[in-house]
């Protein structure tokens, strides 16, 4: 008897395996469930009902929005090569070069690397109020599982109930009548976001599932915030620069703010207690209103075009463990279910549809075999989500911390500087919380295994604390003043170096860069100021810098520098160059004679300019022991870390000056907008 019971609980040659939902989770099962039973010589039925298609001219087109943010993370695209799946031009809308980490007081980039893929897509027809069904990611996921043997259905399942045998048994209305469909197992992968009111003549996934598994309680669930704003300036829209935003400004109190950039659209996506307590359409009309108001936020935006909101909705994301995922014969994959802690929703449902399918085919279709192998994933995940919540309190504490966000920034500035590509381990560990490369739980214990603490401590902390000393000296004030890297990679400036022999010979070469997001012209604007009175950048206290003759045009500009009340004093004179792009000071007197002081600008992309200060001279070393003792005590007493402050307060200040913005380009919110 034991004997048969199991038989009977495997899925055999022909067994028909209903999944109600064509998401991602609802596909990935179908293809994960086919490319096995392959493998074992197993022909199996597969059905896919998805209420999203519509026959139009004899044709299925997908329609509608899963109401997604729609970003395929380095791990799924690794998993869609896996499938063979391999995502057409029209499908992608962006690949993703940086990720920029945005606090109240620091920012942060990181560059994706060149062995990883991240990309944007629309999971949907939505915002182009087309049904462009080519153009969608989950319809392609729909084509994958079709060609890989499944039958999709345009239909709702209308009831669900069991037979004698206690197969499940889906009614399907097809042309105006109903249709019965036994099946030897039913997965649900309708989501959590497709409530009674949006579809008032159909029954839930979620009311269907609880007739066939009794007991079943959802996830607990939290609100988020997704519209898409719009604008007319392609180039500028397709800089591939993923932002993940700390805003608690304005008013605002929210947690997480992503701006995924696609062709033509940016997708923002809110998370906070803000958008928890927005109770209608209105109040989250007036929140995005709020967010795209706060200064910071509209320097993220494209600078050179309008940009307007052209929809907006408020889904419900995954935020806790189901109870009763499954039963006999049934289980629920993606949302349903669970998900990666307010990340990767997509790989999430790949990765319990991969565990399903291999339960159904390696275990059995009952409770019992899907408690010995699919509950070991689910597992996984709710362990791995208690590590998360502990992960992000940490992030945001940094994040939002004045103090603690300048650590981390000192932390991060440190290791570019000093550490070769493959030894950034602080580096490396921003990259996967942001990324999601790595599991929640070995992420915490690169968080607080002892060599990390101690970079923190040492490159870190301690460093923080002399800035902030000398930034006192020299009446350097962050307020309201975004604070940016400038510090170059070590790579890029050996390689700078090499390009440049006689400077590379010097007793001391000093490198900074900033992006800046405005063309050459408009920063070369800004960098003729220097030496004027009124200019917007490095003005400290006790260093005087005036201009006292010539033009930049002309190239024959001349500038005293006067510190410590004269104590120090020497000019620059700038020598001619050809380069309209390039400002060379020769400096004359003082420590650093005969030395170069370069500004250079170069277009780093259709939108940025990367704006770079060179400094190289050699200390004196004096006529006689007390000349060289005097000189070796200048040079402790004016450390390069007194230059580096110095140029990164004034190059912040030059990018801010430059990105001044115009009124007139501010993101627009309709009074009346799709929700």
């Amino acid at each position: 008897m034991a004997m048969n019971h199991r038989i009977a609980s495997i899925l055999e040659e022909g067994a028909v395996v209903a999944i109600i939902g064509g998401g991602p989770a609802g596909a990935f099962t179908a293809l994960h469930l086919l490319q096995m039973a392959r493998r074992r010589g197993l022909q199996l039925n597969v059905l896919i009902f998805e209420r999203r298609l519509a026959m139009r001219e004899s044709h299925l087109h997908y329609e509608g929005c899963p109401q997604c943010a729609g970003g395929l993370s380095p791990r799924l695209c690794d998993a869609l090569d896996a499938l063979n799946i391999e995502l057409p031009a029209e499908v992608v809308q962006l690949s993703i070069d940086t990720i920029t980490l945005e606090g109240r007081w620091k920012n942060l980039h990181l560059a994706v690397p060149p062995d990883r893929r991240m990309l944007t897509v629309y999971r949907g027809t939505l915002p182009r109020c087309q049904a462009l069904r080519h153009q969608a990611f989950d319809a392609l996921l729909l084509d994958k599982a079709e060609l890989a043997g499944a039958t999709v259905i345009a239909h709702q399942v209308e009831e669900v109930s069991r037979d004698h045998l206690g197969k499940p048994v889906l009614t399907v209305r097809e042309q105006g009548s109903a249709r019965p469909i036994t099946a030897d197992f039913v997965v649900f992968a309708t989501g959590i976001n497709d409530s009674a009111a949006m579809y008032a003549s159909h029954t839930t996934g979620r009311e269907l599932y609880t007739r066939l598994c009794e007991g079943y309680r959802p996830p607990r669930l939290r609100k988020a915030l997704i519209f898409e704003l719009e604008g007319h300036c392609a180039d500028e829209l397709r800089e591939g620069e993923l932002h993940y935003v700390e805003c608690s400004e304005g008013g605002l109190d929210l947690e997480m703010c992503s701006i995924l950039p696609k062709r033509e659209y940016l997708t923002v996506s809110l998370i906070g207690h803000s958008v928890d307590s927005a109770d209608s359409h209105q109040d989250n009309l007036e929140l995005i209103r709020r967010f795209l108001a706060v200064p910071r936020i509209r320097r993220s935006l494209p600078q050179g075009c309008s940009l307007t909101t052209r929809c907006a909705c408020s889904p419900r994301i995954v935020v806790g463990m189901a109870r009763h995922p499954f039963g006999d014969r049934v289980a629920a994959v993606g949302d349903m279910v669970t998900c990666r802690q307010y990340k990767d929703g997509i790989l999430s449902a790949h990765s319990m549809a991969r565990s399903l399918a291999a339960t159904l085919l390696d275990e059995g279709v009952d409770k019992r075999s899907l408690r010995r192998g699919y509950r070991r994933t689910l597992r996984r995940f709710q362990r791995d989500n208690h590590y998360a919540t502990v992960i992000f309190a940490l992030y945001r504490l940094f994040f939002t911390n004045r103090f603690l966000s300048r650590v981390l920034y000192q932390t991060y500035s440190s290791e570019q500087k000093n550490r070769a590509a493959g030894k950034r381990h602080f580096e490396r560990l921003l990259w996967v919380i942001s990324s999601g490369e790595e599991s929640y739980r070995r992420i915490l214990w690169w968080m607080i295994r002892p060599r990390m603490l101690w970079q923190i401590f040492s490159t870190g902390f301690l460093v923080t604390l002399r800035s902030s000393a000398w930034e006192r000296v020299f009446g350097l004030k962050w307020r309201d003043l975004g604070r940016f890297p400038v510090v170059v990679k070590r790579e890029d400036l050996l390689e700078k170096l090499a390009a440049l022999p006689t400077i590379q010979s010097r007793d001391r070469v000093y490198l900074y860069g900033i992006d800046v997001k405005r063309p050459p012209l408009k920063l070369l604007k800004v960098l003729h100021q220097f030496g004027e009175p009124g200019r917007p950048f490095l003005t400290p206290r006790m260093v005087n810098i005036r201009r006292r003759e010539g033009c930049f045009a002309d190239e024959d500009v001349i500038i005293d520098y006067r510190i410590f009340g004269g104590l120090i004093q020497f000019e620059i004179d700038q020598i001619s160059t050809g380069d309209p792009h390039t400002i060379h000071f020769r400096v004359l007197g003082g420590f650093a004679h005969d030395g170069d002081f370069i500004f250079s600008v170069e277009p780093a992309s259709s939108v940025y300019s990367r704006l770079s200060v060179l400094l190289s001279f050699n200390y004196p070393k004096g006529n006689n022991p007390l000349g060289s003792l005097f000189w070796r005590l200048f040079a402790l007493l004016f450390p390069q870390s007194i230059h580096e402050i110095i140029w990164n307060h004034a190059l912040c200040e030059i990018k801010q000056a430059t990105e001044q913005l115009d009124p007139g380009m501010i993101a627009s919110v309709p009074e009346h907008l799709t929700g």
